[in-house]
């Protein structure tokens, strides 16, 4: 974990992921240790994009359906036997989260906050 951490510059990522667990009940199939920062969890997999499908509405009928959200890491310049490779940006997406549940009374919009994707994982080991 300290590797996410570093790489993506995802500097909260172990305190997020260990709120979310204990959120959602999973603490006791996967500890984490947030005080000492050991690498308790086993290798999952990390994913440069994600494709999301956009159903159609008239107010928008000009722009894509298709919507793709990345989170990349920064590779360093490094040299090999044809020459110096450049650097290599990360590249993440600015999205927009929903924070609560939703509440109709308050209109579509409530609860909504902008957030800088740094990396993708998929859940699928913790069930």
């Amino acid at each position: 974990m300290t590797s996410i951490e570093n790489d993506y510059q995802a500097d909260w990522f172990t305190w997020y992921l260990d709120e979310f667990l204990t959120n959602h009940g999973l603490t006791s199939k996967i500890p984490i240790d947030t005080q000492h920062n050991l690498n308790v969890l086993p290798p999952f997999p990390l994913y440069k994009q994600l494709r999301l499908h956009l159903p159609p509405i008239s107010e928008a009928a000009s722009e894509s359906l298709i919507d793709v959200v990345h989170a990349t890491k920064r590779i360093d310049a490094f040299w090999t036997e044809k020459g110096l490779v450049k650097e290599t940006p990360a590249k993440t997406s600015i999205i927009l989260v929903q924070v609560m549940d939703d509440d109709p009374k308050k209109g579509p919009l409530h609860d909504i906050q902008v957030a800088r994707m740094f990396v993708f994982f998929s859940d699928f080991h913790l069930k």
